[in-house]
């Protein structure tokens, strides 16, 4: 039977709560519709480790030397000022960036935190330049593309693995979503190149592991870009706000809760249009996101996150988060649609 003397202190607990809440000047948030989709959209999948390597294996070896592969793509934008033709954003096959890129993706180790995150204290980070890897990984291809030519299959396989490892590597350690997707993008490239170069050699069954992987990675960058733009980026009317908490809370891969740090930094402020211009201000909103900022500058298990946090309620603004994110999903480089079918030979590659 209901106990109705209990039943009634209940309610009149909670009427008592709801009553100070309201004179206390907080009001209980009630998500949206739009909101509530967003929120509930984010699965166990959208929250987890995504693996950018799944079918690498298939394609090469992961490299075992020792050291630290960062120390050799670290040069690479100092080396591009000389070695870039002309005005455009090219280099030669030739270039030593080519040789750095082989250098390094026979290294088992990338860590890029020192070469190029080194102010975390500061909550300011140097990026890897988008073009410039890019621009470098596009005359790798180009490089193995004339070892082929040159009826020399197994150096240019060789050439081809090291623009896969390359990949691997900038998604491996993800220190920050542009380095992911910069990381996926190289991959991408790679494994159609090598497809390509597959076919022309015959070898068809892997082959077709290249094109299952470049599928698989595929589909990793439009999660990928639509957690960015749309989970994460859906400001109109805080729409993306009860998502981009669930995200700072639960996701399992740091980089994506230091993103959600960011957004939060802006939402405290109110709901930017799309232009991040005009804002919509909800007290209860701001007030959640900026809850959600103290709590992962104390509780987030990762150190980076706790002091973007703390950084972010500090010095986040509308535009100066349009500052840093303004390249994020662009220049990121798209793979050559295809090329002209080329004859076979019967040579081999590993």
């Amino acid at each position: 039977m209901i106990n109705i003397r209990k039943s009634r202190h209940i309610i009149a607990v909670s009427l008592l709560l709801y009553s100070l809440a309201v004179f206390s000047g907080e009001e209980e948030p009630v998500m949206s519709p739009r909101q509530k989709a967003l929120y509930n959209a984010l699965d166990e999948k959208m929250l987890s480790h995504w693996d950018a390597a799944k079918g690498l294996e298939e394609l090469t070896e992961l490299p075992a030397e020792p050291g630290n592969a960062a120390d050799h793509y670290a040069k690479l934008e100092s080396l591009y000022a000389t070695e870039k033709v002309g005005k455009s954003i090219l280099v030669s096959p030739d270039s030593a960036g080519v040789q750095e890129i082989l250098a390094g993706a026979k290294i088992k180790k990338c860590d890029l935190t020192p070469k190029y995150y080194p102010y975390m204290e500061t909550g300011t980070k140097k990026q890897p330049d988008l073009l410039i890897f890019q621009a470098y990984n596009k005359a790798l291809l180009a490089y193995a593309k004339r070892l082929d030519s040159e009826e020399k299959p197994l150096e240019a396989s060789k050439a081809y693995k090291s623009s896969l490892i390359f990949g691997w590597h900038l998604t491996e350690e993800r220190p920050s979503l542009i380095t992911f997707m910069l990381g996926v993008s190289i991959e991408l490239q790679a494994a159609k190149a090598y497809s390509r170069f597959l076919i022309r050699r015959g070898a068809l069954e892997k082959s077709q592991k290249a094109d299952t992987f470049a599928e698989y990675l595929i589909e990793l960058r439009k999660l990928t870009g639509a957690k960015a733009q749309v989970y994460l980026g859906e400001f109109d009317n805080f729409n993306c706000l009860y998502a981009t908490v669930k995200i700072a809370k639960e996701d399992k891969d740091y980089f994506w809760r230091q993103e959600a740090v960011l957004r939060l930094g802006v939402l405290r402020h109110g709901a930017p249009d799309r232009a991040l211009k005009n804002h919509v201000k909800d007290p209860v909103s701001q007030k959640l996101a900026k809850d959600t900022l103290v709590l992962l500058a104390k509780s987030d298990p990762q150190p980076w996150v706790r002091q973007l946090a703390l950084w972010s309620i500090q010095n986040v603004t509308p535009e100066r988060f349009d500052e840093m994110r303004q390249t994020l999903l662009e220049n990121m480089g798209k793979p050559d649609a295809g090329e002209e079918p080329e004859k076979k030979t019967d040579a081999k590659p590993e």
